[in-house]
């Protein structure tokens, strides 16, 4: 009762004050994370998997027919300390569908943050335990062999400066053993939302792409790790690079 009648009080003396203290506070506790949701572009544009074409930055016409990854380990930051991890994090990316774009939690995630990292790719403890069922399951098309384990991040399409006939490339990235450990940490700053987009943007990915020499990576090797650590580049979670 005594509560109240403070509250009273104030809202008498300083109404517009108490007003603005009170929509804070409510912004606040009702802004709660419940999801990721990942959105691959070609430079400004909005990737489509498929026979859709896109124009670099140097006039070549590039096609992109398949674009997935795993994230795993997702975990949201308060500067170096952790807030809040996924428990059995592991989540098959496939950018040709919405529904596996979008990572949804079992819980509302309310509290303060400012940043949120995952892994691209899978860890080599979960690698050593052999194929596994759900987003892990071989049938998805993201696993080698026991013995080079799980394929973390796959690209495949058509470039005109490719070497093959067909011209269409393939980057399957993955490697758990040394010295060819792909596995990459992302880290990336964000505001509170109830949905954060994180984007992935390709064109910076084929920048690096040395396509006389390189077309096509299909197991575990320097050159995986290397491209690896270059679509872990490609993240961010503005259009603005």
């Amino acid at each position: 009762m005594d509560f109240i009648i403070c509250i009273l009080t104030v809202f008498k003396m300083y109404p517009l004050k108490l007003f603005i203290f009170l929509l804070l506070l409510c912004s606040n506790s009702f802004a709660q994370v419940t999801q990721l949701q990942f959105k691959a572009k070609f430079g400004s544009e909005d990737l489509i998997v498929g026979e859709h074409s896109f124009k670099s930055a140097e006039g070549e016409e590039i096609q992109i027919s398949g674009l997935k990854f795993y994230c795993s380990n997702i975990r949201f930051w308060q500067d170096e300390t952790i807030i809040w991890e996924e428990g059995n994090s592991f989540h098959l990316v496939d950018c040709s569908t919405l529904t596996t774009s979008i990572i949804s939690f079992g819980q509302k995630i309310n509290a303060t943050f400012n940043r949120v990292s995952f892994d691209l790719g899978i860890d080599s403890i979960t690698n050593t335990s052999g194929a596994m069922g759900g987003d892990l399951d071989p049938t998805k098309g993201m696993y080698w062999t026991w013995q080079s384990g799980y394929i973390n991040f796959k690209l495949e399409g058509k470039h005109p400066l490719c070497t093959a006939v067909s011209k269409e490339f393939q980057f399957h990235l993955g490697g758990y053993q040394y010295p060819y450990q792909s596995l990459q940490t992302v880290n990336l700053k964000v505001k509170k939302q109830n949905s954060i987009i994180i984007y992935l943007n390709i064109e910076e990915v084929l920048k690096h792409i040395d396509w006389i020499k390189k077309s096509s990576i299909m197991s575990p090797c320097a050159e995986s790790v290397l491209l690896a650590q270059k679509v872990a580049q490609a993240f961010s979670t503005t259009l603005t690079r």
